[in-house]
């Protein structure tokens, strides 16, 4: 069989233009070349030694790998998708029947595991290994195979596609071959569907006017094609021009949280895990952006990617990750993208994509390709939820597109701490995966568990002793050959914060929260009320808003619709962060939106009960920063709101519903002595971990008062047991642990992948929700273009309230949106003078947000 006939086999068509199969194989294949020559020499010896074979001779191999993801493709179900093209083949002698399989992905499963055999003398089980992963391109890992897929003249034309595109990327043998561990297959599986992904836009790739083009001509432009979009993309990251502290930050030299980091990080070598233990506000961010540094210096790295808890997190961390990439002076600059599911809203985040259309070569900026779905995490660098990281290790289409996106890369996950039982499971199973995709991790917490500390870092490395001994605050690593670091972190600031107790039941907090602020606030400062419900921040807002001008109080919490809360995150940044224009006297009434990972920085803090790291996490935003405050507010006092327990079973009221009861008691549990409350005077940061420990640890509290004993152990058993069965339902979610299919390339078709992300697997567990968009009585629903769409979409306010999720889900969405990927799955809420127009017990303004009636 000739090359003319090689490349008579159609697959994509614009009009009447064809795109031969063959050609598109060719495309992908030059693609995944050019995509393999602009990576960091680590990450390419890496997948060198999976398969054997030297750096120089890796893009050859995954070229000629990824050329075959389509092979598939030369087979009658899917030629006759087109009559009018394969008739011509019939007349010709190739032979179509009812029952041809007409998905080429199987087809190339079935079909090419033999060719690599009897052409390329491959191992029967590598070849195997191989076809699974490069028939994955469609998001899938499939067990299953075609039955019909043509034979005779069909398998002769297979064959002679696969000798024309070994000549031209690897001519020669695959005897000898390594057999590559089943991660880096995955990385295979990801590298094909991108550079598949790449090479299918036909204003990268124009499809042909010819039947058939100049071989040597072709390979020359499409491979200069893929040489500027590959850098247009920016997949090349250069070395950092940039790496002494100074040049990277605001001060001069390192403080003892981050020369502890980085000395620990120099006895290890990448890929490897770093836990930064330290206090609140000690710069543990700038101490993981350090670690980049020196390892996109010293080890290369393909980026980073910077995961935080919430949106809003996100949403603060983004320029500030700007400022220091900037700093960083990548030569060939750089993407940097936000990634959660409102990061379209992002005014920050607009400006980096507005300016990508006029970038200059040292620019950050955030090129379109990627903001499509699957694709954030291909960006170099990128600021977002954990939840997007996880998707990585997930059994969702498309996974091992992101790990391929992680792989080689640093991760950083801030406030480790801070997620269930069933968001650790998950964790632990991305860090286990990562450590073999040549991706080092560095977490953060000012308040981490022993015991955790212990299962995530041997999540990474699970031979590895870790010491019961480390003293916190510290800094802990280990890397893929099993070294181990540990080291104090000595020369911190000490610092105490003053923690007092303050008796009040749900009816009376607002009065007492109110009494606290006309006291301590006499002659102004900034006060942060922080509650464990959206319900009670309405009412103390509700109760303020008649004792404080209307602009000294701020209401922040999760029910405002995406652009008011866009809007409050803005003005609580531009008055209380660190360079923030602070009023004389301003009081924020929020939830849990602020207490992690926001540089906020307030005088006086009054909060609801809350497990006792949550508490220091809350406390690590007052006197954040050095200043000069009012007489009154110049300890660090902490006020903290509690049942009374000493006499009788508490009532945590709506806290129950959002931490367990047994933490909480153990938490009231430390201002007790005897039958008094005394306040606690937490030293920062030799304190801190003792009191986590009384909490968290194994052993029951030595002095729990009888009428407390047994309930709390019948809470305690109900908490472990709802952990259990999360830990369970993360395990039938997530992929395997990496360490249990190391070396077993058949558990990839043993992955069941018919979920999609906004299907039956999720990231966080919930309670059922519904996306309600706030509208006018009488406005049209109709969406005439994008920007309509946004603005819609831009009004929307999520709730589980559960009686309001049965209402609006029993409608049908209006038929106006059933086109439209922002709001197909949203319902309107018609209001009229901020009342519902449909439901007396609803009403949306933005000063209060979405509100019930109780």
């Amino acid at each position: 069989m000739t090359e003319e006939d090689v490349f008579r086999f159609w697959g994509k068509t614009s009009g009447n233009v064809v795109h031969p199969a063959v050609c598109h194989m060719l495309d992908t294949g030059i693609v995944a070349c050019e995509l393999l020559m602009v990576q960091p020499h680590g990450f390419i010896s890496k997948l060198a030694d999976e398969f054997g074979i030297t750096t120089d001779a890796l893009p050859q191999l995954a070229a000629f790998l990824a050329a075959l993801h389509d092979i598939g493709k030369i087979s009658p179900g899917f030629q006759a998708k087109r009559p009018d093209l394969s008739a011509p083949l019939k007349l010709e002698g190739y032979v179509f029947s009812r029952a041809d399989e007409d998905r080429h992905t199987l087809s190339t499963l079935e079909t090419l595991p033999d060719l690599l055999i009897d052409c390329l003398q491959c191992e029967d089980s590598l070849a195997i290994a191989l076809s699974r992963a490069l028939a994955a391109h469609h998001g899938v890992f499939t067990g299953q195979e075609a039955q019909k897929v043509g034979a005779g003249k069909w398998i002769k034309a297979r064959r002679a596609a696969l000798e024309f595109l070994s000549r031209l990327f690897w001519d020669k043998s695959l005897t000898g071959l390594g057999f590559p561990s089943t991660p880096a297959l995955v990385i295979l599986a990801g590298l094909v569907s991108v550079s598949d992904w790449l090479s299918s836009a036909e204003e990268n790739f124009p499809y042909l006017t010819c039947p058939r083009p100049d071989l040597r001509e072709y390979v020359a432009d499409r491979t200069q094609k893929a040489r500027e979009l590959v850098s247009r993309l920016r997949f090349d990251v250069s070395s950092p021009a940039a790496t002494e502290f100074h040049q990277l930050f605001d001060f001069t030299s390192p403080n003892p949280s981050q020369t502890v980091t980085l000395q620990t990080v120099n006895e290890l070598h990448h890929p490897m895990l770093v836990v930064i233990e330290s206090p609140m506000g000690s710069g543990k961010t700038e101490a993981a952006q350090a670690v980049y540094a020196h390892l996109s210096c010293e080890a290369g790295l393909r980026g980073m990617y910077y995961a935080l808890p919430t949106q809003a997190t996100g949403n603060a961390m983004l320029p500030r990750t700007a400022r220091f990439l900037t700093r960083l002076g990548l030569e060939t600059g750089t993407e940097l993208h936000l990634l959660h599911t409102n990061a379209d809203l992002n005014q920050d985040y607009e400006r980096l994509r507005i300016s990508s259309l006029n970038a200059e070569p040292g620019d950050v900026s955030a090129s379109s390709w990627f903001t499509a779905r699957k694709r954030g995490l291909l960006a170099a660098h990128g600021v977002g939820t954990l939840d997007q990281a996880l998707l990585a290790a997930l059994k969702v289409r498309h996974f091992f597109v992101r790990l391929f996106g992680l792989a080689g890369k640093l991760l950083v996950l801030d406030e480790v701490h801070a997620y269930d039982a069933y968001m650790v499971e998950e964790i632990y199973r991305l860090i286990g995966w990562l450590a073999h995709c040549h991706t080092s991790v560095v977490l953060l917490s000012a308040t981490l568990p022993k015991a955790r500390r212990k299962k995530l870092i041997q999540a990474f490395r699970p031979e590895v002793e870790v010491p019961d001994d480390i003293r916190y605050p510290c800094v802990t690593g280990v890397d893929i050959s099993g070294a181990f670091a540990a080291h104090p972190i000595e020369g911190l600031k000490p610092d105490t914060i003053y923690v007092e107790p303050v008796i009040a039941e749900s009816t009376d907090k607002p009065a007492r929260i109110l009494s606290l602020l006309l006291e301590k606030l006499a002659d102004g400062g900034c006060a942060a009320c922080i509650m464990n419900t959206v319900g009670e921040a309405q009412d103390l807002h509700e109760l303020l808003r008649h004792h404080f001008p209307a602009d000294e109080v701020l209401l922040f919490h999760s029910r405002f619709t995406l652009e008011r809360k866009l809007r409050i995150e803005h003005d609580i940044l531009s008055r209380y962060a660190s360079d923030g224009k602070r009023p004389h006297r301003g009081i924020v009434i929020a939830t849990q939106v602020i207490e992690q990972s926001l540089d906020v920085d307030f005088d006086l803090m009054i909060t609801d009960l809350a497990p006792i790291d949550l508490l220091l996490q809350r406390a690590g935003r007052l006197h954040r920063h050095e200043r000069a405050r009012p007489q009154l507010l110049r300890p660090r006092n902490l006020w903290v709101l509690m049942p009374e327990f000493r006499s009788r079973l508490p009532d945590f009221g709506g806290s129950e519903y959002v931490y367990t009861p047994d933490i909480l008691l153990k938490t009231a549990l430390l201002f007790s002595a005897e039958e008094d409350l005394s306040h606690l005077e937490v030293s920062i940061p030799t304190g801190v971990s003792a009191l986590i420990e009384c909490v968290y640890g194994d052993d029951f509290p030595p002095e729990v008062p009888e009428h407390l004993l047994g309930p709390m152990r019948g809470w305690e058993a109900k908490r472990l047991g709802d952990e259990t069965s999360q830990t369970f339902f993360a395990a039938c979610s997530a992929l395997i642990e990496a360490k249990a299919c190391l070396r077993d390339p058949d558990y990839l078709g043993q992955i069941s992948m018919d979920n999609d992300d906004d299907c039956a697997i999720v990231t966080r567990l919930t309670r059922p929700n519904v996306m309600l968009v706030v509208v006018e009585n009488g406005r049209c629903l109709t969406v005439a273009d994008k920007a309509e769409e946004r603005k819609l979409f831009s009004s929307t306010v999520a709730t589980d309230n559960t009686a309001i999720v049965k209402h609006f889900l029993a409608k049908e969405p209006p038929g106006e949106w059933a086109d439209s990927p922002l709001l197909r799955h949203c319902r309107p809420l018609f209001v009229s003078g901020g009342k519902s127009v449909e439901r007396p017990d609803l009403s949306y303004d933005d000063e209060f947000g979405l509100r019930f009636a109780r």
